[in-house]
C-alpha cells in the first residue's frame, strides 16, 4: 500500500489544530516533521522486502539517514555514530518495543532513544503490512505484530475497546474492562480521569500495576484525528497522569513518554 492511507492529515489542517491549541505548536510542528519523514521513508520499497528484517537492509540505510535528516534538520555529523551502529548491525529494530539500549556522545540519553524511535516508524509500518493482523485480538494486551505495550485505546460506537500500537499502529481489540498492561481485572483498582478541555478523552489508571491507558471515547474524535496525532493532541492528560504519579508505558508517535 501506498503512504496515503496515513496522509490525511494536511499542514493546514495542522495550522488549524496550532490555532485551537497554541500551547501544542511546537508539539504540532514536530509532528508534521515526523509526517513528512514517514512518507518519505515509507516508499522506498516494497512491503514483502521486510518480512524477515530485523533492520532496515544495508541499502537503506543511507537513504533512511538522509530522509531524517533533511525532516528534522539534524546534521549528518551528528547521526554518523547512529547509522554505522545500524550498518553494522548495533540495533536491532524488531527488539525496540521491550527495550532501547544505545550510546551516543551528541545527544542525551532521552533524545537518542527518541530519534532511534523515530527512525524505525517506518520500518514498524512495513512489518505491520507485511503480517496483516490488523484488529485481531490482544489476548495478552500486547501488540501481536511487535509486542509493544499499548498506552492509547478508544471505545467504539457499540463500547468495544480497542488498543493501538505506538510503534507499528496496528489496531487491535481487547477486554472492555481491566488494565491491558497487568492484565488485572479487578475495577476497584482502576480510576477514571477527565478534564473539562479534553472532551472525548480520558485517562484510566491502573493502582494495581502504577500504569495508565489514555482512552478517546467519542468516535468523532477518530473521524477528525488518526489516533496517533489524537494522542498528540490530548498530550495534557499525559501530564496530568504523570503529575499523579502513573507512567506510560509506551511512547506516543513523536517518542515522548516522560512529560514532566
Amino acid at each position: 500500500p501506498e503512504y496515503a492511507e496515513y496522509d490525511r492529515i494536511t499542514p493546514m489542517d495542522l495550522g488549524k489544530i496550532k490555532e485551537e491549541r497554541p500551547y501544542l505548536a511546537d508539539t504540532l510542528s514536530l509532528y508534521e516533521r515526523y509526517s513528512g519523514f514517514k512518507a518519505l521513508v515509507y516508499n522506498l520499497v516494497e512491503v514483502r522486502a521486510y518480512h524477515d528484517e530485523k533492520c532496515y537492509p544495508p541499502e537503506l540505510i543511507e537513504p533512511v539517514f538522509n530522509a531524517f535528516s533533511s525532516s528534522f534538520e539534524i546534521p549528518d555529523e551528528s547521526l554518523a555514530a547512529l547509522k554505522d551502529a545500524m550498518r553494522f548491525g548495533g540495533i536491532n529494530l524488531s527488539g525496540l518495543p521491550a527495550k532501547i539500549t544505545a550510546a551516543s556522545e551528541t545527544f542525551s540519553e532521552n533524545e537518542h532513544e527518541g530519534i532511534i524511535f523515530l527512525i524505525s516508524k517506518p520500518y514498524f509500518l512495513w512489518l505491520r503490512h507485511s503480517r496483516g493482523l490488523n484488529k485481531s485480538f490482544w489476548t495478552d494486551g500486547r501488540c501481536p505484530v511487535c509486542r509493544s505495550i499499548p498506552s492509547v485505546a478508544s471505545l467504539d460506537a457499540e463500547g468495544k475497546r480497542q488498543l493501538y500500537c505506538s510503534f507499528c499502529e496496528t489496531p487491535g481489540y481487547f477486554s472492555r474492562l481491566g488494565c491491558p498492561v497487568c492484565l488485572k481485572s479487578e475495577t476497584c483498582r482502576i480510576n477514571i480521569i477527565e478534564a473539562e478541555d479534553e472532551a472525548g478523552f480520558r485517562v484510566e489508571t491502573c493502582d494495581s500495576c502504577g500504569s495508565y491507558i489514555k482512552s478517546i471515547t467519542s468516535p468523532e474524535i477518530l473521524n477528525k484525528y488518526p489516533f496517533d496525532l489524537a494522542d498528540i493532541v490530548s498530550l495534557p492528560l499525559d501530564i496530568i497522569a504523570q503529575e499523579k504519579g502513573y507512567r506510560r508505558s509506551s511512547p506516543n508517535t513523536l517518542g515522548m513518554k516522560k512529560m514532566l
